[in-house]
């Protein structure tokens, strides 16, 4: 890939806004007890000896803790080197964005899409976990990095043609994608399925190549998930090792789970999403329409007050428009391209004697992505909370329609499509600028052995600092932290002497789990508890011993005595230790 002078400029600028965001949010990432927490834990338990899904509760496919582990047990296991190992997935995410767009969309399509990944995505903080540095799962971003490489080599095989080393790329990286996490997996199984029959149906010349290498495909998932099933089959007392951990009864069945995973779709308040998705459309089709009138190839240059109150009119929709209403807005712009696509898939069938007919897929695959990773968030489509990753594929998606399809289509010339620039950048700054005024109220330290990061909260950080130099000086070993809390067993170097590691009401949503996880307190009877304040909200519930995980509190309540207490305004610890 030959690089020019202006492209050269260009990356510079992307890798700079990026050493930007990193420097305003660097030690800020990272929640101290939420979510984050698990896969530095879990990685370093394996290493000692801890078998996944038998000695540990894990509720997804085996990849990334084994990634991580091997990782981290050769150069350490230290907060400076989770940051390192989450800024090289972002690098290779980014990576991928900017190839992907640069081979069917452009060099200014990859400009932006790199540009709004840095700017939204890798320290994003909408939420916790809401980044690539300290994700709610490595799985999540691991998987996507992998899933953009398959998506890649997919547009590739279709567009330019089948390669050894694109069939390769797509079976390696789809393969690896689907050990991250069970959605990527139904993802990557159907696109293959897809793509025999997509080239069934346009007469790729390649097609048994691609067939070849979709068998191949099905062939080296069947091993793997046969290896998978040999070496962890053995589960554990009181916990089958697939229906309790990768597939969890509890959370693919539960009430609570399907509530909670109903505030990602977006499906719990449908009618309020829908109409902004709405919205954010009007201001889309104002906007494509202000470049039309904008566009001196359609119209002729404007001059005087005419140009000048379109330029404003445009002003405004920029404003109001930078924000989550834009994307959105393609909630309903993907089903408004989904006949254009089989349109061009019908074309490219019929037109057998055209070199070039190929390109015409590039739409209908860039859209298949895109709605592969909106499928989770359908009804809340924004960079935000689960989004920061699962929007990656509607970017490219985004940077194609707005710099090549539109053009192509005669919407406006491929000059005018630069009017698009504006809003695009607009929406990086304002969510770098958020991020900054975000991580501006992360403050206060919390000093650990694994390294320093930072809260929001002044009274949580007392406390936990306190807690810390506490269990660390007097090696509080066996100690369970409800309702959730493993980076503290993390920090601290002590481990979890069970397989269940957090009760929250998506992991004891039912009396029957709760009474299972006391059976397995009552086997292996860990000497130490910590229960903190830390609300259940999200899956809403007031906490744990008020109107969940009733059980586990009575029994508790009966075999531990309160050993010390660290309590504040906000937030408080409780150290029990048993009779």
């Amino acid at each position: 890939m030959r690089i020019g002078v202006g492209e050269a400029i260009g990356l510079a600028i992307v890798a700079a806004i990026a050493a930007f965001a990193l420097w305003q949010s660097w030690g800020k990432w990272l929640h101290p007890l939420i979510d984050a927490g698990r896969d530095l834990y879990v990685p370093e338990q394996m290493l000692a000896g801890r078998k996944l899904y038998r000695d540990i509760l894990y509720f997804y496919p085996p990849l990334a803790p084994y990634l991580l582990a091997g990782i981290t047990g050769i150069v350490g296991s230290s907060l400076g080197v989770y940051a390192f190992i989450g800024v090289a997935i972002g690098g290779v995410a980014c990576s991928a964005l900017y190839g992907i767009a640069r081979d069917v969309s452009g060099r200014v399509a990859a400009w932006i899409v790199a540009l709004l990944f840095v700017s939204l995505s890798l320290t994003g903080a909408t939420t916790y976990g809401a980044n690539v540095i300290f994700p709610y799962a490595h799985a999540a971003v691991l998987g996507m990095m992998f899933f953009l490489l398959f998506e890649g080599a997919i547009l590739r095989i279709f567009v330019t043609g089948p390669t050894r080393l694109s069939v390769v790329v797509a079976v390696v990286a789809g393969l690896l994608a689907a050990w991250c996490k069970i959605e990527f997996a139904a993802w990557v199984l159907v696109t293959a399925t897809m793509a025999c029959a997509l080239a069934v149906v346009t007469k790729r010349a390649a097609r048994r190549d691609i067939a070849l290498a979709a068998a191949t495909f099905v062939a080296c998932a069947a091993c793997s998930v046969a290896a998978v099933w040999l070496v962890f089959a053995d589960s554990g007392p009181g916990h089958h090792w697939l229906f309790d951990n990768t597939l969890p009864n509890a959370l693919l069945e539960g009430g609570v789970a399907r509530a909670f995973y109903s505030k990602v779709t977006g499906s719990d308040q449908w009618a309020s999403n829908l109409t902004l998705a709405l919205a954010g459309l009007v201001l889309v089709a104002i906007h494509l329409w202000l470049v039309r009138m904008l566009d001196p190839a359609r119209t002729g240059a404007r001059r005087g007050l005419a140009s000048l109150g379109l330029l404003a009119l445009l002003a405004l929709v920029v404003y109001i428009l930078a924000t989550d209403l834009f994307f959105r807005a393609w909630t309903v712009v993907q089903l408004l391209l989904i006949p254009l696509a089989l349109r061009d898939v019908d074309r490219v069938a019929r037109s057998a004697d055209d070199p070039a007919r190929w390109a015409r897929l590039t739409m209908p695959l860039l859209l298949w992505f895109s709605a592969c990773g909106t499928s989770r968030i359908y009804l809340n489509l924004a960079p935000v909370w689960y989004g920061f990753s699962l929007i990656l594929p509607v970017l490219l998606l985004i940077v194609h329609v707005l710099f090549r399809e539109l053009p192509a289509r005669d919407f406006h010339s491929r000059r005018a499509s630069l009017l698009w620039l504006p809003l695009l950048l607009v929406i990086c700054g304002r969510n770098l600028a958020e991020q900054r005024a975000a991580y501006a109220d992360k403050r206060h330290a919390i000093v650990t052995p694994r390294g320093t990061f930072y809260d929001v909260a002044a009274d949580r950080a007392r406390v936990l600092n306190e807690f810390i130099a506490y269990a660390t000086a007097n090696r509080l070993e066996g100690m369970v932290i409800i309702p959730e809390g493993l980076a503290m067993n993390y920090v601290t170097s002590i481990p979890n002497p069970m397989s269940w590691h957090t009760f929250t009401p998506a992991e004891i949503p039912t009396r029957e789990i709760d009474r299972r996880a006391v059976a397995e307190f009552d086997r292996v009877k860990p000497r130490y508890v910590v229960v903190t304040t830390q609300e259940a909200a999200a899956f809403g519930f007031r906490g744990f011993g008020v109107d969940y995980g009733l059980e586990l509190d009575r029994y508790l309540r009966a075999n531990y005595v309160l050993e010390r207490k660290w309590t504040s305004a906000t937030f408080s610890m409780y150290l029990l230790k048993r009779r």
